[in-house]
Formats: C-alpha cells, structure tokens, sequence
C-alpha cells in the first residue's frame, strides 16, 4: 500500500512567484511596518464554537469597530486573491472528470467565494470562483456573531505592472489580483473569535439542498453515458455543512422567547427555577421556529436569564452613548427608541450566540494554543522584478513556526487541465497550480491557505538571496502534533482514502532558519529541479507579437511613461490616469466601439425601470440609418451623471462593459467638481439577465456620464491565460509545459535541521 508519507520519488511544488517574475520593482529593502506592532495578536486556534472539532481566527488584542484586522501598514491587505475558473464549465465534456470534480468542488467550497466577488476578478472568465486565503478562507461562519467586512483595496486592486506581457517570460505566472483589506464590523474584545458570514443564513432555502443532493444522488446512480443528457442541477444555495447550522431565524425565535420569559418573570424573584419555554403562549410561526437550534440558545434558569439582560442593557447603553443618539423631537424619540431596540436586539443576539454557542478563550490561552497568522504581510519582493513577496512585521527567532500552512487536497490534479472552445483538454492548466504542493507521480495537489504562498524562492546556488550570509531564512515540516494531530494520522492514508474526505486533513509549517527582524522578506529554496526548469523557460521564451503601429501611444501624452516604453501599457496605468479615458478606446463616434488587444473598458451601472422602457421593446420599423445622432440618443438614452461610487465597496457585478463615445463639450457634473462627463453605451454583464435592449439588439446609451464611474479591466484569457507566442505546448499561466517542479518534500518529509 502507497501511503501519503510513502510515496516514491520527490515532492514538488508549484510556487507563485518565480525568480526573474514582475514588473519594475526597484529593489530597495526598505519596509514600511508599524513600529508600534512589536507582538503578534492573530491566531489560529481550535474554534470557540461548541461541538466543532475545527479551528478559528481569533485576535489579543481589542479591535474597535471600523478598525483593520491586520495590524500592518494601513491599508494592508490580505495575501492575493486567486481566480478559479469554475471547473463545472471546463470539465463539462468528460462526465467521468466531472464527477471527480464534485469532490473538489466539495473541498475548495469551505473556502472560497462564489459571491462578493470583484469585477476585476469575475472578468477573468465567464465562470469564477475566488480563493482568498487567510481571513477569506480560515474564519468561521456565523450568522449573527459575524464581525467582519471587508473591501478591495483603493488603489491597485489589480495589479498587472508586476509582469510586462511583452518583456517579461513570467508574465502571467502569479496573480494579479490583491486580497481584500478585512475589518471589524463591531468591537473586538481580546479572546473572541473572529467570524465572517458566507451568506448561509435562511433556513427556508435548505428544501432546495435537499433537492440538490437528490439530483446529486441521481447523477451518481445513473450510468456514465446519460450523464450528460441528465436536466441541470436545482440552484443550490446551501453546502450541505450549512443544513445543521443555526440560522438567523433560529436566533429570532430565541431572541422572542427569552424577551416573552423576560416580561413574564421580571417582576418575580423567581433564584435558581428552570423556566419553561412551553408555557408561554406562542404566536404559530414562533411556536414551529423555536426548534432545537433555537432552544440551544435559551438560558435555562431565571438566574441565567437576570445576568444575560442586565449584559445586555450595560452593552447596548455602551452603543448608544458611542452613537450619540440625540433627544429632542417626539420624531426624533421615536427614532431613537427605534434605534435602542434594534440596538438590544442584536446585543441580544449576539449574547446568546456566545454564551450558548461558543467557549470562552482568553488570549493567554490563544498564545499557548494556536499559531500567530499574521507574521508575514505582502510587499515588494526585495528581488529584482519578483513582483509581491512575504515579508515579516515580527521578530522572528530561529526555529519559530513562521506561518502555518493548512492545506486543501485536490485527489486529482486532473481536475485543474483546461479545455479549448470545442472541450478538449489542453496542456493548459488553472493558475492555482502555481500556488500548490504536487507529486510528479501522483495525482494528488495540496494547496496552502495562508500567505505561505508570498514566498519568493532564493538559493545558494544561484547567489541571488539579499540574507545576511546568502542563504535561505525559511524551511518547511509537517505540521506537529501539538497543534495539528490529525496530520500525522493522516500521512498513513491512501490517496484513496483521501479523496473520500470534504474537510481539510493536512498542514505544513514553514519554520524560520536564522533570525528574522521586521521588514526582511522571507525566502526558501526551492529546489535545483526548480531552477533547471526556469532556465530552459528563460532560454526558449519569446515576446508575443507587438499590437499594431496604429495602436501604439508613444505620441501621446496622456498615457503614462511605462506604456511608451513599448506597446504595452497595463490596466493599472490605465486606472491610476483617472482625468482622461484612454484615448485608445474612445470611438468619437456613437456608432463605432474601440477595441483593445487586452484592455476593456467598463462602466458602473445598474438596471433600473428605464430599462423597460417600452422603447427597448420596439423594433417595429425602427432604421437606424434613418437617424441622425441626437435622435438616436434622444431615443436610447438616459441621464447616467447619478452612477457614481467607490469600487473598493462595490459588489459582483457592479461595471458593465462599456464603451465610451464622445467627451461632452461644455458640460460638468452636477456636484460642481469640474469632472468632465462623457457619452457611453452600456453593455450586457455576462452575470445579470439580459436586458430588453440587450435582447432586442437595441443601444443603451448614458450621457453626462462622470469620468469617476469608468474603469478598465483586462480582456479574459490575456492576463494570467495567454501563452507566450512560440509555446508548441503551454500551460495555463503562460510558461511553457514545463511544470515548474522542484524539490522541496522529500517522499518522507521530516523535521527541519537547523545549522
């Protein structure tokens, strides 16, 4: 039997970030840490929640509301995010690897995000998944203990200067897209834990899970050859993990009863007397909703319920007195007294939830239970054109646990080829490989979930490691048993065996070699089977061809430096040039739309009953060529000045393809700001349902449109996708076939040895 710990040969790794990788980096060791953040206050730890045998994000440290998770620079964010083209849409020809990429779907679907997703991730491709590893994969669900929120950073969001298309053989091999700046929704106190809602708060939906694994059972049951003729799958709105969870109206339920009992008994001292939840006389929806989930939740003596109110009342004041709720008015009472209850509600709550739900940790107990997860932040790589790297915010002391590494399994990697636009399989492959552990003989691929994946390579051999004595400062081991035992259990498993798991069963650690100060970037090496591989790449890698003479910029001024240094010019550039659009992709004429080789341009944008206009539905007698201009966008068109917004806080699908037409003469925005404003036509998103004029084949123009609300994003298949021109075989991030192998894990990995 060929166990995990037993397999013959070497392990591999697929790593981001590539020696030789990026854009115009400059190199400088300097790091911009808080002086003030000498101690981590972020861990993982076993979860606070009763009857979970998993772990959870908790914080030291008080956090106010508001305040950034991170204790970083401002405006920290996360490790990047990854874009997964949904592997339903690639896979959908080979019903045998369908059905294995259920189980993969199963696994990654704890983790990453179907919703919430940014534009400039979801124009990645028709169909995309995020994986946002740290604060977007580890914390826990919970309806209404939910303490975070989270937006895409303001600048750079996606950030493609880190590789020149044109000049750089990595380009493509790394993400473009940053993580998102999580934060506080409530106060912190030290010792809680840190949960993040997935949206899974509505029992009424759990019929259509059922439904779902009714299909999913038919699917299974029904011979291969008919998989493909079987009807769609019911919309699934719950993973089956969510149908014994407590939902928001089980907390309603618990929160009507406690305040029925509270009225009932407050004016009796009734000590230590069990109170009785079914004497009271429920409406009939309460009386069907206070189930077990529910009644989990209810203080089963007076006592109990006394001390939870009085909690609640000294808390709720607390808010109150923070918002600065004014008296004055009968209105202005009433509103008040409006706020008060909804205040106390959800004080309630959220008092409840913890004192029924979860287990009291204090950050002493954290400290000595868990594994700090916030030693590493991303920022330059100190190596020339590596684009992010990781580096450290803590002293960190040889053999300390830099960061640990949960890792998620795919039993086979097959599962992560990409198809052409006929179904069949390419050598192209998911960008989430080069973030992953594989074995050249196995199937299986391990994928880490925290900012490991920031870690550049740098070696000895190469002399390339900016370390005080040239080395690497970071290796890897399993992880202990001190804090992950189910790791070693599972290192004896078949791959088999593996595959039969949904839940994470496996983690490494990475482990510092020397000494490590605040602002070093951390490095491990690779491997020479690594370094081999990126020389063969570097030796037979060729730019694309260059975009037309007729599309090159360097005559004009408004295009930022870097874009006439060749025709490239990237989409960050093009964002941070926020005066002018780019002249590229402005027609001048209402009947023409711009095309760029990897730039589109977008527009925030959100239906509204002027979309059902009766003239979206008419296409009796309409001639186009009949019309002049202004007719037609007297006909077709709408006042767009109102869409306006800030993109780090918008949500899926927010920026329609657009295409901009005419800056308008004399005309500025209603705020007074001088923004000059713009004729656009908006196009169907690929994620709403068409609009009639999108159906109807009809234009749907905005004038007085703001500069602010156009924003630019790179064609599919261009940014981490398009492969370098002279590739006989490619994969999915633009290197040759190659797979980038190197020696990490030994076929019996062990402990690290220190010198």
């Amino acid at each position: 039997m060929i166990t995990m710990a037993r397999l013959n040969g070497v392990w591999t790794l697929l790593w981001m970030t590539l020696p030789g990788l990026g854009g115009a980096m400059d190199g400088s060791s300097s790091r911009s840490i808080n002086p003030h953040q000498k101690k981590c206050s972020i861990f993982i730890a076993p979860s606070s929640l009763k009857n979970s045998a998993g772990y959870g994000v908790y914080s030291t440290r008080d956090i106010d509301q508001g305040q950034a998770i991170l204790s970083g620079p401002p405006q920290t964010p996360d490790g990047p995010s990854l874009p997964v083209i949904n592997p339903d849409a690639t896979l959908e020809n080979d019903p045998e690897l369908q059905l294995v990429s259920n189980h993969w779907n199963q696994v990654f679907g704890h983790y990453w995000w179907g919703r919430g997703v940014p534009d400039h991730t979801s124009y990645e491709a028709e169909s995309v998944m995020d994986f946002q590893i740290t604060f977007g994969a580890l914390p826990n669900h919970h309806c209404v203990l939910s303490s975070l929120d989270y937006e895409s950073p303001k600048e750079d969001a996606y950030d493609d200067t880190l590789a020149n298309r044109y000049k750089d053989p990595g380009a493509g091999a790394f993400s473009y897209h940053k993580g998102r700046i999580f934060a506080a929704t409530q106060p912190v106190k030290a010792g809680q834990e840190l949960f993040l809602s997935y949206g899974y708060c509505d029992r009424e939906e759990e019929l259509r899970q059922q439904e779902y694994l009714q299909w999913q059972q038919q699917r299974q049951q029904s011979p291969r050859l008919e998989v493909t003729k079987m009807v769609e799958p019911p919309q699934l709105w719950h993973p089956q993990w969510a149908t014994n969870i407590p939902m928001q109206v089980d907390f309603d339920a618990a929160e009507w009863a406690v305040m029925q009992q509270w009225k009932k008994n407050n004016s009796a001292s009734n000590g230590n007397a069990l109170l009785d939840y079914d004497d009271i006389d429920h409406p009939r929806i309460v009386k069907e909703r206070l189930t077990s989930h529910a009644r989990a939740f209810l203080p089963k003596t007076w006592e109990e319920l006394q001390r939870i109110m009085q909690q609640v009342e000294e808390e709720s004041a607390t808010i109150l007195k923070l918002q600065n709720a004014n008296v004055g008015t009968s209105k202005e009472q009433q509103y008040e007294d409006s706020i008060s209850i909804r205040i106390k509600s959800d004080v309630l709550q959220r008092r409840l939830a913890r004192e029924y739900g979860t287990t009291a940790r204090t950050p002493e107990w954290i400290e000595q239970n868990g594994l700090c997860i916030e030693h590493l932040v991303p920022g330059p790589s100190t190596l020339p054109q590596a684009g992010q790297g990781a580096i450290a915010q803590h002293t960190l002391s040889k053999g300390e646990i830099i960061v640990p590494v949960p890792l998620l399994h795919v039993s086979d990697k097959r599962v992560l080829n990409m198809t052409d636009s006929d179904g069949h399989f390419t050598d192209w492959q998911q960008l989430l490989v080069n973030y992953c552990f594989s074995h050249d003989e196995s199937s299986l691929m391990l994928c880490p979930t925290t900012n490991a994946i920031l870690i550049n390579h740098c070696s000895e051999r190469m002399k390339n490691c900016p370390t005080f004595d040239g080395k690497p400062n970071a290796a890897y081991q399993w992880a202990g048993e001190n804090w992950d035992p189910r790791t070693q259990i599972w290192l004896n498993k078949t791959i088999d065996e593996l595959a039969q798991q949904q839940e994470r069963l496996l983690a490494l650690e990475i482990v510092a070699t020397q000494d490590i100060q605040p602002g070093d970037e951390v490095f491990m090496d690779y491997g020479p089977e690594w370094e081999a591989a990126w020389r063969h790449h570097m030796q037979h890698w060729k730019s694309p061809p260059i975009i037309s003479d007729t599309e090159k910029t360097d005559n004009d001024d408004s295009i930022p430096s870097a874009a006439k240094d060749s025709a490239y010019f990237s989409v960050s550039e093009a964002n941070r040039n926020d005066t002018v659009p780019l002249p590229q992709l402005v027609s001048n004429s209402i009947r023409e739309e711009k095309d760029h080789p990897h730039i589109f341009t977008a527009c925030l944008y959100w239906p509204t009953k002027l979309d059902h206009d009766p003239v979206f539905h008419n296409t009796q007698g309409v001639d186009f060529d009949a019309m002049d201009d202004i007719e037609l966008v007297n006909r077709y068109g709408d006042n767009g000045s109102f869409y306006r917004g800030d993109y780090s806080q918008q949500g899926d699908g927010s920026y329609w393809p657009c295409s901009v037409l005419f800056q308008e003469n004399n005309t500025h925005s209603e705020e007074g700001d001088g923004e000059i404003q713009y004729l656009v036509r908006i196009s169907q998103h690929h994620l709403h349902n068409s609009q009639p004029w999108d159906e109807n084949e009809l234009p749907r123009f905005l004038y007085h449109y703001p500069r602010a609300s156009i924003r630019y994003f790179g064609e599919w298949s261009v940014s981490h996708y398009s492969p370098p021109a002279d590739a006989g075989k490619l994969d999915f991030c633009g290197l040759t076939s190659l797979p980038f192998l190197f020696s990490l894990l030994q076929s019996n990995l062990t402990r690290a040895t220190f010198f």
